[in-house]
């Protein structure tokens, strides 16, 4: 800003700082000799990073669900980078434990943009213990199922199965992603 008299200088760094405020930018300071402007960043607020591996592979529910003999439920996977953020486009691989009495009935397909950015996962059902799928680009929406209260929100980043029995027994599903360091694994059971 050399070449400008003080007054000019302090109405530029006026209008700077009063456009940076109004555009959501905080934690701005301006250098005292007006040459410069400093920003800080919260060490609380988690930074995406798209290129961090991811950590944690997360079923839900959780808890052991009990429906009727004939009912399908929908269980989902979360794939969390280490700032916590969910991780799209992730390998999910998805099983059934020995002597579960279920079997795997659906799960989620490829979008549009999977197949416009060449995703290498071809989501599939490759027996009715086991499936092969990947974490979603775009928001979803299930419908209501039985077991559940209202609709399913899926989320980017989360991939779902539907599993489903014609007799009575426990299946315990495990879903772990090779993406993971470790190749976490959660299980749920249903009755």
């Amino acid at each position: 800003m050399n070449g400008y008299s003080p007054a000019e200088r302090h109405t530029s760094w006026a209008l700077l700082l009063c456009a940076l405020t109004i555009g959501g930018c905080a934690g701005i300071q301006i250098d005292p000799t007006g040459e410069a402007v400093f920003t800080s960043q919260s060490p609380t607020v988690p930074v995406y990073d798209p290129f961090a591996r991811p950590t944690q592979v997360v079923l839900s529910p959780q808890q052991p669900v009990i429906v009727p003999v004939g009912t399908q439920v929908a269980l989902v996977a979360s794939v969390r980078g280490p700032d916590g953020y969910l991780r799209t486009n992730q390998r999910v691989d998805w099983s059934l434990e020995p002597g579960s009495a279920g079997q795997i009935l659906n799960l989620n397909r490829r979008s549009f943009m999977d197949l416009v950015l060449l995703d290498p996962v071809t989501p599939a059902i490759l027996d009715p213990c086991h499936a092969v799928g990947s974490t979603t680009r775009s928001y979803e929406r299930l419908p209501p199922g039985p077991a559940s209260s209202g609709p399913l929100d899926i989320l980017p980043g989360q991939a779902w199965i539907v599993v489903g029995s014609c007799k009575e027994g426990t299946s315990q599903v495990a879903v772990s992603s090779p993406c993971v360091v470790g190749r976490a694994k959660s299980v749920t059971t249903v009755h």
